[in-house]
């Protein structure tokens, strides 16, 4: 069983942004680790979408448009947002052999209708020997019920921020 970390927080309170300075430090210390990361897209200093990078064997790529609010070629809308389906498909794609696997960000779409990263995520907790989840505030309960066979250890973005992860 592997230790899985949780960081939870609200719309914009920089998750996103902790999870990418993780990231760096780890990458730059050569680190085995894997995943993807949705930093904030923004567009005349505006929030309007998100991002994906997706980290394979410690190597980023470079982003590709993830969510934006208005249709883009290869996107399908849901609620608010148009999301890229590569995305998805590139997220399928990565091994889970890391040592440390990102998943940047689990949310509704993923809990309520089983689409987007669910797939993904349920293989890295049954597999992955850590990973780190991020959830928006307000979907712990369903989070609970979307991934009832896995225990996750709390952290919070100040702390990853300034540090690592707990051993």
């Amino acid at each position: 069983m592997g230790r899985h970390y949780l960081l939870c927080g609200a719309i914009d309170s920089g998750k996103s942004a902790a999870v990418l300075a993780l990231a760096t430090r780890l990458i730059a210390r050569g680190s085995d680790i894997a995943g993807w990361i949705t930093p904030a897209f923004l567009q005349q200093g505006r929030k309007a979408g998100h991002d994906f990078i997706a980290i394979e064997r410690g190597r980023p790529s470079p982003p590709i448009p993830f969510t934006r609010e208005a249709a883009f070629e290869g996107s399908f809308f849901w609620r608010r947002y148009h999301f890229h389906k590569a995305a998805f498909v590139r997220a399928a794609a990565i091994p889970l052999d890391a040592d440390l696997f990102l998943l940047d960000e689990i949310g509704p779409l993923e809990i309520e209708e089983r689409r987007g990263f669910a797939s993904v995520a349920r293989r890295a907790y049954e597999h992955c020997p850590a990973t780190l989840t991020v959830l928006r505030s307000g979907l712990e309960s369903s989070f609970a019920a979307f991934a009832a066979d896995t225990a996750f250890i709390p952290v919070t973005a100040a702390g990853i921020m300034t540090g690592d992860l707990p051993s």
